[in-house]
């Protein structure tokens, strides 16, 4: 028998309660989730090798690249966002192929690095997978070195939190926005040379 709460003179079943109490969740979250995405893009742009670790001249200085479909793990990903789990394929190949900085290849053999590029999900409070637990949409690439196959770099950008499917689409191209100047500053990082020593 569905479990009911008394509300004045009429009743709210148990689901529909539980409905509202994640939607309204995911608002509130929403408030605080761009000051993260913030602090992400400021941690990029401040990056200290010394400190934070060297960063791979495979990915520092890519030759060709190709950009591979990592498609998406997302359930009904049409409707959360316009689009199919293609979206963030295309949308992170275009703006590659339009910054003009980078050699695209249609082939994995004829790439130094394979970029697979996914829409994902991850847990963000409670128990991985249970009951209690929530996720949030997120933008994940991952950078391949194509000679020894061996994953050499992640990068994760949140997608925010909305309710109405025009800011969650808006949400999304943030997200790709973010995640497409990550990609670019880590992948021109110039290489610290020692200084040539004058003729005498």
């Amino acid at each position: 028998m569905q479990q009911k709460f008394v509300f004045r003179k009429g009743t709210i079943p148990m689901k529909r309660t539980l409905g509202f109490a994640l939607l309204l969740s995911a608002s509130l979250l929403s408030l605080f989730t761009p000051n993260l995405s913030a602090q992400a893009q400021h941690s990029t742009s401040n990056y200290d090798v010394q400190k934070d670790g060297p960063i791979p001249p495979e990915l520092a200085h890519p030759g060709a690249i190709f950009i591979a479909n990592g498609s998406s793990d997302i359930a009904r990903f049409s409707y959360t966002f316009t689009g199919d789990s293609s979206r963030a394929y295309a949308e992170f190949y275009n703006a590659l192929k339009a910054s003009g900085a980078y050699r695209l290849v249609a082939q994995p053999d004829q790439a130094d690095l394979v970029v697979e590029i996914k829409t994902s999900s991850r847990s963000i409070f409670g128990y991985n997978g249970g009951d209690n637990s929530m996720s949030q949409p997120c933008l994940r690439a991952t950078v391949i070195d194509r000679r020894s196959d061996i994953p050499i770099w992640s990068m994760i950008q949140p997608i925010d939190f909305a309710l109405f499917h025009k800011n969650r689409d808006k949400a999304f191209e943030r997200a790709m926005q973010r995640i497409v100047a990550e990609f670019e500053a880590f992948s021109n990082v110039a290489p610290k040379t020692a200084p040539v020593p004058a003729n005498s």
